[in-house]
């Protein structure tokens, strides 16, 4: 067997693990560090750490499009990486149809191809086909290289050099599930919102992977969110997290992306209202929860993703406010207070 079957063969066990419905998503840790240092290993895009993370990044009209070795180095976020590889794989067996593979659009691919590699070698290709999308021709030249090292060139449609959030795509060939994982936490800096929402509209029937990305505003006491109390023999418990939740702000998701039909501004978001009084040594922070498709979510502190964050302008509340949340859409995208 050549090196490059070993290491296909290696993947698909990886990839039958981290998919498997008889493992638990937190007993995979190990698999997915694999994972990562196999395609990691394959295309040497993280060999030389020296370098600023965000040499080689761009900045387009619809937010940060992240450098090739950062986008690499997301993979390393084990739960993340789970949960988005899970979510993609159920909405490639929801799309499923007798008459042709299901095309798969993975736009912002990165050099690693993280979701999509692993999943090449479970569906065939008469199952599955990707389209694999990058704005950075390093990082489209890597996944075409893991690709080729893997023997994996059958199950790809096409390989595409361009910003996702002016791509045309084709009417005739329109695609079943649209995976795109361009985000920060909160939804901020980065195109997340723009992306989905171009292709999405072009494709409306596609689903989306992640399915819904929600941020909620709340209170909150720090110091109860990060440090987990001791039983009686020492042993660490669950944090009891002491939160006032202040509700939803901002989704993004299918039906949203309908809503905003005709709107080349502001995108509208939600309103809030302080309690009267804001509790002693509570804060406000803006909490992100992602379905990644169906049961497969990630929750409060499980990735960089979900890591609380400060209300836009870090307002000093008083108690009692009314705070009305837009999103700006641009640039520097994000939820700001009018």
């Amino acid at each position: 067997m050549s090196a490059g079957s070993d290491d296909r063969a290696g993947l698909q066990a990886l990839a039958r693990d981290i998919v498997s419905r008889e493992r638990e998503r937190d007993s995979l840790f190990g698999e997915v560090g694999d994972l990562g240092r196999l395609l990691e290993r394959l295309s040497g895009v993280t060999q030389d750490l020296h370098a600023p993370l965000d040499a080689n990044e761009t900045v387009t009209a619809a937010g940060l499009a992240i450098s090739p070795v950062k986008a690499a180095l997301c993979a390393r976020e084990p739960l993340r990486t789970i949960v988005f590889i899970r979510g993609l794989a159920a909405a490639i067996e929801q799309a499923r149809r007798p008459d042709r593979p299901v095309r798969v659009l993975y736009a912002g691919c990165g050099p690693l191809a993280t979701l999509a590699l692993p999943l090449m070698t479970l569906f065939d290709p008469e199952q599955a086909s990707f389209t694999l999308v990058d704005i950075h021709a390093a990082s489209l030249g890597s996944a075409r290289g893991l690709v080729s090292r893997l023997g994996l060139e059958a199950h790809v449609a096409g390989y595409m050099l361009a910003d996702a959030c002016s791509l045309r795509l084709d009417p005739a060939a329109l695609p079943d599930v649209i995976v795109s994982e361009t985000m920060n936490a909160a939804l901020r800096s980065e195109p997340q919102v723009a992306i989905m929402r171009h292709l999405a509209m072009q494709a409306p029937q596609a689903l989306l992977v992640p399915e819904s990305v929600t941020v909620e505003a709340c209170l909150l006491r720090l110091g109860r969110e990060l440090s987990p109390p001791l039983d009686d023999g020492g042993a660490p418990q669950p944090p009891r997290r002491e939160r006032v939740e202040l509700g939803p702000v901002f989704r993004l998701d299918a039906a949203a992306i309908r809503a905003w039909s005709g709107l080349d501004a502001a995108l509208p978001a939600g309103v809030v209202r302080v309690p009267p009084t804001v509790p002693a040594g509570m804060q406000p922070r803006l909490l992100t929860k992602i379905v990644s498709f169906g049961s497969h979510r990630l929750q409060d502190w499980e990735s960089s993703l979900n890591m609380p964050q400060h209300f836009p302008g870090r307002p000093a509340l008083q108690g009692g406010e009314t705070l009305q949340f837009a999103y700006r859409i641009g640039e520097q995208p994000g939820l700001v207070l009018l």
